[in-house]
């Protein structure tokens, strides 16, 4: 479990402290290795994962919009599961995880930004 909440830590630190966001880039590592890793990937972590940096991204909305906080934190949370749930089904398939990922990240970025009435594009 370790990894998991290094990596939910530093992208924490990236929104709270905006000067680290350098951090940014190296902060999923663990996530990625350990998604490469396992035979299954853990979806329940990557949920919980997602969950903690959606929490800190829009921590704005907790003060003044407690419903709107929680419905947001968990539907951004999605995208981590879904990035996840998509690497399990890269490895039955065989094909390149390597070469992949970044195309699946970048796409459920793209949707994230443009969905309809919902879209986040500046959290990344």
């Amino acid at each position: 479990m370790l990894p998991w909440t290094f990596a939910a830590a530093i992208q924490a630190l990236v929104w709270v402290y905006p000067g680290l966001g350098w951090m940014a880039l190296v902060s999923f590592a663990p996530w990625f290795i350990l998604l490469a890793r396992e035979p299954r990937p853990s979806l329940w972590k990557s949920w919980l994962l997602g969950l903690g940096v959606a929490l800190v991204a829009v921590r704005w909305m907790g003060q003044d919009f407690r419903a709107l906080y929680a419905f947001f934190s968990l539907y951004l949370s999605l995208y981590v599961l879904a990035f996840a749930w998509l690497i399990g089904i890269l490895k039955r398939s065989g094909l390149s995880q390597v070469l992949l990922a970044p195309v699946l990240w970048t796409s459920l970025e793209w949707v994230k930004g443009h969905a309809g009435w919902i879209p986040f594009p500046w959290i990344l």
